[in-house]
């Protein structure tokens, strides 16, 4: 939770957050919420990448109809803290999953890196 200050509070489990590039850390169960009741969205895998500068937010997000990945941002930056704005935001008509229906981390922190580094030639 954010409170009125501007400070995070995080619950549940500390060991899934990740510390960004611009150094503050990152609960992607909390950018998974903020997207959460957004029309179309049916699932969301929020995932720590690997950017040239260090560890960036991605987020690849289920729906069964077309999204605009732009109003995606602009819902979460009505949302989140700037510093916790993903760098990498794709949309999938299917997340991939693990045989236990867990996300496939792996597969979509490789979808997303693709798109960081199509965004970013060397």
């Amino acid at each position: 939770t954010l409170d009125a200050g501007g400070y995070l509070t995080v619950s549940g489990r500390i060991d899934d957050c990740f510390r960004t590039d611009a150094g503050r850390i990152v609960s992607p169960a909390s950018v998974a919420a903020a997207l959460d009741g957004y029309p179309g969205v049916t699932e969301t895998a929020v995932v720590p990448l690997a950017g040239s500068t260090g560890t960036v937010l991605g987020v690849l997000v289920e729906s069964d109809r077309q999204m605009s990945v732009a109003d995606l941002r602009w819902h979460l930056s009505r949302s989140l803290p700037a510093w916790s704005q993903p760098r990498v935001i794709e949309t999938t008509g299917a997340i991939p999953r693990l045989s236990s229906g867990r996300f496939d981390r792996r597969a979509c922190i490789a979808i997303l890196e693709r798109s960081l580094v199509s965004d970013n030639p060397a």
